[in-house]
């Protein structure tokens, strides 16, 4: 496969990315044209940098081409309807964590309860209908899309790790991809001077973005009657908690925390699977990955994180900091319902009988490892016990420095 790798021509598949979204969608105005310098940068660390065979360069280029398509389909509906940045975001629970420490599963619970707005996979990967007057639609061109991205997750192995849904909920920060500013590429791909670049911006517009599209999806299907607002983004929240207070400042936060060692080899086995997808469109089984170049790639991100994450608490006054409620993995594990319980006691939302019954639904229909148990350990990512407490020591000194 021949790379591109100078500006040229990022330039101009940047421009076939344009033209394609505005002949598939029909509309023509991108309003902000913010987006275009991350997307520029973007685009060329992944041409540069992730080598991708055929098969990821096909499923990346539709990608880009959809996140562009949602951007101009947003846009026509802020043109028609330009009184959406006005509906209030009631209430909103954040979970908050690294992978791997039960988020998921955390997040699945709450969304038991009937007065949480939760958004599903289909509508966070096209958040605009294709046409204002099916604004409640569930098109099929929706759906189709987000059915590609679980058959392709399923086939890969993906659930082992993280179970994906259509009509499940899902992690907001897919919000963010049609920003192209958001941390989630850099998991995608081994893209680091993206990470680079991204790292030293202010992303104050992308969360500005992210909240009017929180609004759009509300315009579509409201929250219930005295209900809130479930999200769930986990690293990039950690990393970003001040924009989202300042588009939210009435947010609480659910940070839950998990031994790091399971954390990273967990963290590396899945990140292996979703590289590799990316970069060949589906999970061949390539045995040349390098997975100890992989194990060092998410100690630094984890480090960076948690120093971030500290960094953040620090800048918070009293009252948002009262509203970050930490959760140990092995509570949660051991006693969801009554985690959940004290979750919801302690940060002011209601908890009902219907709501304890829903959980024990679920947990009975879910259980662990639903899908396999997948095999992983810290060795083959070049990582051992040791390793991680030497890091563990480096990242404490780094956060009582700062």
């Amino acid at each position: 496969m021949s790379t591109l790798k100078n500006e040229p021509d990022a330039l101009h598949l940047i421009k076939t990315y344009l033209e394609k979204a505005r002949a598939e969608s029909g509309y023509s105005d991108f309003g902000s044209l913010d987006f275009q310098e991350p997307l520029e940068v973007l685009v060329k660390a992944v041409l540069n940098e992730a080598s991708l065979e055929p098969g990821g360069r096909e499923l990346f280029d539709e990608s880009m081409v959809h996140l562009l398509k949602n951007r101009l389909r947003l846009q026509n509906i802020w043109n028609s309807k330009p009184d959406i940045d006005q509906i209030p975001l009631p209430k909103p629970l954040y979970i908050l964590s690294l992978p791997r420490c039960g988020s998921t599963m955390m997040f699945n619970l709450m969304s038991q309860d009937s007065r949480a707005r939760s958004f599903q996979l289909w509508e966070l990967m096209s958040p605009a209908p294709e046409h204002i007057a099916a604004r409640e639609a569930i098109s099929q061109e929706r759906i189709e899309y987000a059915e590609r991205s679980v058959v392709r997750g399923a086939l890969a192995g993906i659930f082992k790790f993280h179970h994906m849904g259509i009509f499940s909920p899902e992690e907001c920060n897919r919000l963010l991809t049609s920003t192209f500013k958001t941390f989630q590429f850099s998991s995608w791909f081994e893209i680091p001077s993206y990470w680079r670049w991204l790292a030293a911006q202010d992303r104050t517009d992308a969360y500005l973005y992210y909240k009017k599209c929180l609004q759009t999806l509300l315009w579509q299907r409201p929250c219930p009657s005295n209900g809130h607002l479930l999200l769930k983004s986990p690293t990039e929240s950690m990393i970003n908690i001040l924009y989202l207070l300042k588009i939210m400042p009435n947010a609480s936060f659910v940070y839950i925390t998990r031994r790091h060692s399971e954390v990273l080899a967990s963290t590396c086995a899945m990140s292996r699977v979703q590289r590799l997808v990316r970069k060949h469109g589906h999970n061949q089984g390539e045995t040349s990955f390098d997975s100890e170049k992989l194990g060092q790639s998410v100690l630094t991100g984890f480090g960076g994180t948690l120093v971030q994450f500290q960094k953040n608490l620090q800048q918070m006054d009293a009252a948002a900091r009262s509203r970050v409620l930490h959760i140990e993995y092995s509570d949660l594990v051991d006693n969801p319902i009554k985690v959940v319980r004290s979750v919801y006691e302690r940060l002011d939302y209601q908890f009902s009988d219907s709501f304890e019954s829903n959980m024990k639904s679920w947990l009975a229909q879910n259980q662990r490892h639903k899908f396999g148990k997948p095999r992983y350990s810290l060795e083959e990512f070049g990582l051992s016990e040791e390793t991680v407490r030497q890091w563990e020591n480096n990242i404490a000194s780094m956060i009582a420095t700062n």
